[in-house]
């Protein structure tokens, strides 16, 4: 089979077809391709994300790509599946799916389960990421553990939940335990802490109210975040 031709435009030797492989083998051989098992048959098919430097691997919109730096080659993000949740799910030591990310039809609702790492399986590399917090009280080799509301990867579903909020204030902003939410279940201690008051009606602790009503004073305020249509003082 002839798999070259000649490109008169670009004069130089040509794949007629970039994956044309009929063998599975040869087909995982090229690292351009990849062998799916589809409905009407196995065959060989593009593999996404083929870009051979960084900059044009990090700018792919419309497929989620990072590039492997010890490779140096493009490669598609762990956990891609957009809106397949049972592909994602059947992978629960590496994936985890957010139902709510899904309901808005998010790219993001599977994403890397990524505080269960092999190499978060101390201390300190474990501390470094802001979506993980070390558990010393948990099983040895199983030590890190999600934050709480780290899981929601979008602001809407983020504020769905009474005891997140949407901290803009780091980058890239993630979802995390709302100031105060930590003392739900002692009033006595919210109402010591200055910036908490216990909330009878909500039944749990709250962020004192902060004076301004703009965001970006807000923002400006260490001593303040902005939460949703509120501004709250958050805990020290």
């Amino acid at each position: 089979q002839n798999l070259c031709a000649w490109n008169e435009t670009e004069l130089s030797c040509w794949k007629q077809t970039l994956c044309p492989y009929t063998d599975e083998a040869a087909c995982e051989n090229d690292v351009q391709c990849d062998w799916e098992v589809q409905a009407d048959g196995e065959v060989c098919v593009e593999r996404p994300c083929n870009y051979y430097s960084e900059d044009e691997c990090n700018a792919e919109t419309g497929v989620k790509c990072e590039w492997d730096s010890e490779a140096q080659y493009c490669d598609l993000k762990p956990c891609w599946y957009p809106g397949n949740a049972t592909a994602c799910l059947s992978d629960p030591l590496n994936c985890e799916w957010d139902e709510c990310a899904a309901s808005l039809s998010s790219d993001e609702a599977c994403s890397l389960n990524r505080c269960e790492k092999a190499e978060y399986q101390a201390k300190e590399e474990c501390d470094k990421d802001s979506h993980c917090m070390w558990d010393p009280l948990s099983p040895a080799g199983n030590n890190c553990k999600r934050r709480p509301c780290t899981q929601y990867s979008d602001e809407r579903c983020c504020l769905d939940e009474p005891d997140c909020f949407w901290d803009i204030s780091v980058a890239p902003a993630l979802c995390t335990v709302r100031p105060c939410a930590t003392m739900n279940d002692s009033p006595l201690d919210c109402n010591t802490e200055p910036t908490c008051t216990f909330n009878a009606t909500e039944d749990r602790c709250v962020p004192k109210d902060c004076s301004t009503l703009d965001r970006c004073e807000c923002q400006a305020d260490s001593d303040c975040f902005w939460l949703s249509e509120t501004v709250d003082r958050p805990a020290t």
